[in-house]
């Protein structure tokens, strides 16, 4: 059974939508004017269906009505939406408000649905058209097609079409059965006027007014292969290949209807193929044509622009700068006049942007602007216009470009990773980002951003489908008077600013008056110790005999040695914290780490205590991270779900904010990389990742429980109040970096900056993180560096990597262009596109045994296992400065999405100067040790005799 997930609202802190629903009621009258109350309303022939999910429909603008009216709304509906098909017997469900204890003016209708295959709505959803395909009784003729269609607010059959596969087939392949959905295409603007299917040779074109042909018989055209209607007038655009072998070029032919009158046409030569895009609002029509060059090897393209609405229909050749570039999308600007092409050669195309008019209105084309090297590969504009992202979808990873047309500029640049599916909200407010369980497995859910691309809302959910906005009815406005209020939009904006000043001027008195009361109880409890004070005076001069407490006569008199300052010198002293009097032993704390898919997070957790009475919460410990942090009651902006409770430090004895002016606070901008900031004379930090993830708060001091004998009563970490990203289920980020502010730094007066961890092969087993000790003579060190942007995080210096036992030949400068760093917050190695190339050629040359499968977002060489119970791999290693080399795990050399789609574990960066990251997964079963003070990482892992790997599918 598949899940259905309505969102009536989503939590105002974190985004502020409304989707408020508009209530449209049926005619008065118990029956709500529909004579619907018959006894055998709810009679249905019994017939026997598989169980499981049907088809849903969601039907909206009902009344809204009471709770003893609802028996009666649900017969009106279940007669008349029971002519479409059997409603299952619970298939029925009315939300309710839960105050009023009224409907909220919608339903959902779960039908079982007997070979009905595919459903698809008129524009204006007048119409339903239902298909269905029965099986012949003779497996050598084709199967026999049924489609109906459907008056949706009555649920009466209008028309029905029947005929086999192959009539149906004619003009197009795919959907089901080879046949081309949806078979019917509506036209005639707002009034779902026209609807129309092509045969060969001909276009069969059908008005709702008798749901006949029109004029009784079809538009003949010889060879048409593709029609598409204007979205707002009844005009056909058609487009018919070459005949003759060229002799009779190809056309592009505009048909108004019903009068079936050729409006306009254009003769095209050499043409492979063309692509016809129209304009929402009819005004333009843009035809994409691909032509052979000369020698007919290669193919080229251009657009052909028609201006529908002005006299003649006058046409304009565009051609692009470099007119061999692949065009990879176009789209139109909704209700605009223009429009964006993806063109260029992956993996980062061009983004070119034209206008229909120029700034005389010339009505010539014009560009904008061309955005070099961008990783596109699909466009959506917002419905209002504007405003559009540049997508990298599937295999570009998810990357998002938030960008500004009015303005020519970026507004955000993001990513949602293995991002599949983009929704505009109808308003062009709010837009939603997806990962689909149809191309994914993993990460499904969808993310919420504003317009101008700031994360709202993220919710991961497993078996994820689709996402779809609720439509918004049309506006009530004509486009006139839209224009006149977008026209006259400073005058009215003056209204509203005043209202909004009157509310700002309310919530000051409202704060002023709060500020006041909190004053007030201040004086009170002042006077009041005060007076206290005077009776404890009183008491104590009556013990004395009269003599006031503070006219003692016994005075002691003291030297004072003035000094003054003649000379200043500086000197830069190492930052010391407060720290326990401990001193440097090989004593040791070891923590149990966990794979955070426990939880539901996305690296590996630790379970620390903090606070007193400690609170144990759970952390994802990163060495590419210095500052410690974890969400913090009262959560004042916005907290994802976590498993433990939320710290509250008002509960903690041991809690302490640091304030501004404090030293500590200063040192905040080397941790996170951000300016300082204050409120209310305390301390606040605020800290972005990489994939955009960000956690804001106030900078504390609290009590560290390691273990029982391991216990850190001046520890400086932040108390997040604003956080969002990656972290789901885990309570926050334990630093493992070397900046002073690290806990490897703050214990380092107990541990020496050592510490150890072994990453778990797989959920369900243990590793551990480990402070303290003494290295391992066993393992192999190799020296730390720092990489050239002066970060603070853990460098190496990477010289090789081997592949079936055999060391590729890589150059040295490779590596050491950018450096590279060892992260445990980090999924995926990424490597220098030379050495990835090398490591991918050298694997697919050992494994052309196995069938190849697609992509998975950014690994890209993936393989199909399907038949196959053991497969044989080759082992992958790397080396390190100082002669150490280490071989992968075989957990660390293949992910599995499905056993259909298993892919080598790594990726290349899309730079050669971009750092190169050994990350978790390559990380795991070897025990990873950090010698902070002698400055060396160990990698400590069993002997590896074998060059090939067996793995059990």
């Amino acid at each position: 059974m598949a899940d259905i997930t309505i969102m009536y609202e989503i939590d105002s802190a974190a985004a502020g939508i409304d989707l408020s629903l508009v209530d449209v009621q049926l005619p008065p009258g118990e029956n709500f004017g529909i004579i619907s109350d018959d006894e055998d309303v709810y009679q249905e022939e019994q017939l026997d269906f598989e169980a499981g999910f049907g088809n849903i429909i969601v039907v909206d603008n009902l009344p809204v009505v009471p709770r003893e009216k609802f028996e009666k709304l649900e017969g009106v509906i279940r007669k008349i939406y029971g002519q479409i098909g059997v409603i299952k017997e619970d298939g029925l469900w009315m939300p309710v408000d839960p105050e009023t204890q009224k409907t909220l003016g919608y339903c959902f209708i779960e039908y079982n649905t007997p070979q009905v295959k595919l459903i698809d709505f008129s524009p204006v959803e007048k119409y339903l058209v239902t298909y269905s395909s029965h099986e012949p009784s003779n497996p050598r003729d084709a199967n026999r097609i049924v489609i109906n269609i459907f008056d949706v607010r009555t649920g009466k059959v209008m028309r029905d079409f029947k005929g086999s596969a192959d009539e149906f087939a004619i003009g197009g392949t795919g959907g089901v059965t080879g046949v081309s959905w949806p078979i019917f295409r509506w036209g005639g603007g707002k009034d779902d006027r026209y609807f129309a299917k092509m045969g060969k040779n001909m276009i069969s074109i059908y008005e709702t007014e008798t749901f006949s042909l029109i004029d009784k018989k079809s538009l003949k055209v010889e060879n048409v292969m593709d029609f598409s209607w204007s979205p707002t007038d009844p005009i056909l655009a058609l487009f018919i290949p070459e005949l003759a072998g060229g002799n009779q070029p190809a056309r592009v032919s505009l048909v108004q209807i019903p009068s079936k009158e050729e409006l306009r046409q254009k003769n095209l030569f050499s043409v492979s193929d063309c692509k016809m895009y129209w304009q929402s609002n009819g005004d333009y029509l843009a035809v994409k044509v691909d032509r052979y060059t000369k020698s007919k090897r290669t193919t080229y393209t251009g657009f052909e622009l028609f201006r529908i609405k002005e006299r003649d229909i006058p046409i304009e050749v565009l051609e692009l700068d470099n007119k061999n570039d692949k065009i990879i999308a176009f789209a139109w600007e909704p209700k605009g006049h223009r429009f964006a092409v993806i063109h260029g050669d992956s993996p980062r195309p061009d983004v070119s942007f034209y206008s229909m008019r120029t700034a005389q209105n010339t009505g010539r084309v014009s560009k904008l602007t061309t955005l070099k090297g961008k990783q596109a590969n699909a466009l959506f504009w917002s419905p209002v216009g504007h405003y559009i992202i540049l997508a990298g979808l599937k295999g570009f990873n998810g990357q998002l470009e938030f960008y500004n047309v009015d303005e020519l500029e970026t507004m955000a640049t993001t990513e949602h990773f293995m991002a599949t599916d983009i929704e505009w909200d109808p308003t062009g407010r709010y837009v939603a980002t997806s990962v689909t369980s149809v191309h994914h497995e993993m990460e499904n859910g969808f993310n919420i951003w504003s317009f101008n691309g700031k994360l709202l809302y993220r919710i991961l959910k497993d078996h994820f489908f689709q996402f779809l906005w609720r439509p918004r009815p049309p506006s009530f406005l004509t486009p006139e008077k839209e224009e006149e209020i977008a026209n006259n939009l400073k005058k009215y904006s003056k209204k509203y600013e005043a209202e909004d000043q009157d509310v700002s001027l309310q919530l000051s008195e409202q704060d002023r008056e709060k500020r006041r009361m909190l004053k007030d109880e201040w004086d009170k409890w002042v006077n009041e110790w005060k007076r206290l004070l005077e009776e404890e005076k009183l008491e104590r001069q009556k013990l004395r005999d009269g003599e006031a407490s503070d006219e003692e006569e016994e005075y002691e008199a003291k030297e004072i040695e003035v000094e003054e300052l003649l000379d200043v010198s500086e000197e830069v002293l190492s930052f010391e914290y407060e720290q326990e009097d401990v001193k440097v032993t090989d004593s040791a704390a070891t923590l149990p780490a966990k794979d955070g898919k426990s939880i539901g997070a996305a690296n590996y957790i630790v379970t620390v205590g903090l606070g007193t009475p400690k609170r144990d919460l759970s952390l994802i410990f990163d060495t590419g991270s210095d500052l410690t942090w974890t969400q913090c009651e009262p959560c004042v902006r916005s907290c994802y779900e976590q498993q433990d409770p939320i710290f509250n430090p008002s509960q903690s004895t041991s809690y302490t904010n640091i304030s501004c002016g404090s030293s500590l606070c200063d040192s905040l901008a080397s941790a996170t990389g951000h300016t300082l900031k204050c409120a209310s004379s305390t301390c606040v930090y605020g800290i972005q990742y990489g994939d955009s993830s960000f956690s804001v708060g106030f900078f504390g001091k609290e009590t560290l429980t390691l273990s029982p004998s391991d216990v850190f009563h001046n520890f400086y970490f932040g108390c997040g109040q604003n956080n969002q990203g990656l972290f789901r289920g885990s309570a926050g980020l334990l630093g493992l970096g070397r900046d002073p502010l690290s806990l490897v730094s703050q214990t380092a007066g107990k541990y020496n900056k050592i510490f150890s961890y072994c990453l778990p092969s797989s959920a369900s087993s243990t590793g551990f993180l480990t402070f303290g000790g003494s290295p391992s003579k066993s393992a192999k060190f190799t020296p730390l560096t720092t990489i050239s942007d002066g970060t603070s995080f853990y460098g190496l210096d990477f010289t090789g990597i081997s592949v079936g036992g055999r060391k590729l030949s890589i150059s040295q400068s490779v590596f050491s262009d950018a450096g590279a760093i060892i992260d445990s917050g980090t999924v995926i190695t990424r490597l220098p596109p030379a050495a990835y190339s090398a490591l991918r050629s050298a694997f697919r040359k050992m494994m052309t045994k196995y069938p190849r499968a697609p992509a998975l977002s950014i690994l890209d060489t993936c393989y199909d296992f399907s038949n196959y119970s053991t497969i044989s791999a080759p082992k992958i290693g790397f080396f390190f400065n100082g002669g150490v080399e280490v071989d992968i795990d075989a957990s660390g050399i293949l992910y599995a999405n499905k056993v259909s789609q298993v892919c080598l574990a790594f990726a290349g960066n899309s730079d050669r100067t971009d750092v190169l990251i050994y990350g978790n997964v390559q990380q795991k079963t070897m025990e990873v040790v950090y010698d902070g003070a002698a400055g060396g990482l160990g990698l400590l892992l069993q002997v590896v005799v074998d060059l090939m790997f067996q793995l059990s599918v």
